[in-house]
């Protein structure tokens, strides 16, 4: 009987906790969009209306910026540049970024990333 009510239950994903939370979240959204938005639409799911577009590219737009709110209150180091801790979480967002133009990384070894703003001026940059 225990045996079978074990089974019976559904079982719980778990949450993500602890750094890292924000860039779960927000890839876990992204492919939970495009994956439901191709199984709506299989053949011509490239096909969108300007409206879908704008309003795709608008929720884009916000989940980019929070991530750079993210990697602003994480990374920032006292002499104003980001680190990632060697936190994959982290070294991953910076890396994101950075192919958006968003940041620069300047140095990087394994998981640990550092970088810069591109509109900061570092000393002895």
């Amino acid at each position: 009987m225990e045996n079978q009510e074990s089974k019976s239950k559904p079982e719980r994903a778990e949450q993500p906790s602890g750094e890292g939370v924000v860039v779960q979240l927000l890839v876990g959204r992204l492919r939970d969009f495009a994956a439901q938005y191709a199984a709506s639409n299989p053949p011509a799911y490239l096909q969108i209306s300007g409206q879908e577009a704008a309003k795709l590219i608008d929720w884009l737009d916000t989940a980019i910026e929070e991530l750079e709110d993210m990697v602003a209150q994480n990374c920032t180091m006292s002499d104003r540049t980001l680190d990632s801790c060697a936190l994959s979480s982290h070294a991953d967002a910076m890396h994101f970024l950075a192919d958006m133009g968003k940041l620069v990384i300047t140095a990087e070894a394994g998981r640990r990333v550092i970088g810069k703003w591109p509109d900061v001026s570092l000393p002895n940059a």
